[in-house]
């Protein structure tokens, strides 16, 4: 009697999209702390590519009356307002692995944000945004 082979079928996982990156990166944040203080108090989203739902013409109604309460498009997705010499705060733009790289909005943003001093950077996927918050929590004056 021949033994039966068992033959798996290997399935490939699929790669998060950016905001299930981003919200476990939030749900981490909860847990870090510097200098006694939990990062999450001093974190938080801002929701410029956010969804807004599959009507086009009520999505471009919504986004409209946000840009005129101040939103602006490219600003990065998540800010840390805690202060590490020489910086005055953390800015992270998150990409979904594979994702393209920032726009033309996007890169005007953070070259404005950086020539005010704040330490930013983009991220593609949850490891990397916890590795440059590490990172940045570390600096303690180092130049970039």
């Amino acid at each position: 009697m021949k033994a039966a082979v068992l033959k798996l079928k290997a399935q490939k996982i699929p790669t998060p999209l950016e905001r299930e990156d981003q919200e476990a990166y939030f749900q981490w944040l909860y847990f870090v702390r510097y200098e006694g203080m939990r990062l999450w108090d001093h974190a938080y989203a801002i929701p410029n590519g956010a969804y807004r739902g599959a009507d086009r013409r009520k999505a471009a109604i919504q986004t409209d009356y946000l840009m005129r309460q101040g939103l602006k498009p490219g600003y990065p997705d998540v800010n840390v307002d805690i202060p590490v010499a020489p910086y005055h705060g953390l800015r992270i733009e998150f990409k979904r692995i594979g994702a393209p790289k920032p726009d033309a909005d996007q890169i005007a943003w953070h070259d404005r944000l950086r020539s005010q001093g704040y330490f930013v950077a983009v991220c593609y996927g949850l490891k990397e945004a916890q590795t440059i918050t590490i990172a940045y929590f570390r600096l303690q004056g180092a130049p970039p």
